[in-house]
C-alpha cells in the first residue's frame, strides 16, 4: 500500500499517509471520507516533526469532520498514538514553517470502522397532530395513514 500524495481525498477502507508525500509543500492536507455509518481510526506508527515540542515550527492538525472540530494539534516527537473520528469524515493537515521540515518523519495508517446500529442511530418518534374537520385532534394512540412519524437517525 503506497502513501497518497499531498492534498488527496481517501475513500478506500484503509490507507497510508506519510511525510514523503509532503516534502515540497508548506501545507499539505489529506481528507478521509468513510461510508455512511462508519468512523475513522487513524494510527500514527511514526511521528517526528521536529526536535522541539514548541508549536510554531511544524505540526499536524486533525479535524473531526470536514474542518469544524479540531481533535488535536501534534508537534515534536511522539510515541505511536491513535485518533478517532466521531463520524465519517476526518481532515489531516500538515503545516510546515516554509517547505523545510527537519527531521520530518511520520507515518499514519487509517482504517474505516463500521458502527453498530446502537452507535449511530437513536430514534425519537414525534407524533404530528391529526386534523379532523379543520380541528387538531390530540390522540396519541391513533395512527392514520396521513400521520407522520419523525425518525432522527443520524447519518454519520
Amino acid at each position: 500500500m503506497d502513501s497518497a500524495p499531498c492534498n488527496f481525498e481517501f475513500k478506500n477502507a484503509t490507507g497510508i499517509i506519510t511525510s514523503d508525500s509532503a516534502r515540497n509543500y508548506s501545507v499539505c492536507s489529506w481528507f478521509i471520507t468513510a461510508p455512511i455509518h462508519h468512523n475513522i481510526r487513524l494510527e500514527f506508527t511514526t511521528f517526528q516533526l521536529t526536535n522541539s515540542q514548541v508549536l510554531g515550527q511544524n505540526w499536524i492538525e486533525i479535524f473531526d469532520g470536514k474542518s469544524a472540530n479540531r481533535l488535536g494539534v501534534y508537534v515534536g516527537t511522539r510515541r505511536p498514538f491513535v485518533v478517532k473520528s466521531s463520524g465519517r469524515f476526518m481532515l489531516v493537515k500538515l503545516i510546515k514553517k516554509g517547505t523545510k521540515c527537519s527531521p520530518c518523519n511520520f507515518k499514519a495508517v487509517y482504517t474505516m470502522i463500521a458502527l453498530t446500529k446502537g452507535e449511530f442511530c437513536s430514534f425519537q418518534f414525534v407524533l404530528l397532530p391529526r386534523i379532523v374537520q379543520g380541528k387538531v385532534v390530540d390522540d396519541p394512540f391513533f395512527f392514520s395513514s396521513g400521520q407522520k412519524v419523525a425518525n432522527t437517525c443520524s447519518l454519520m
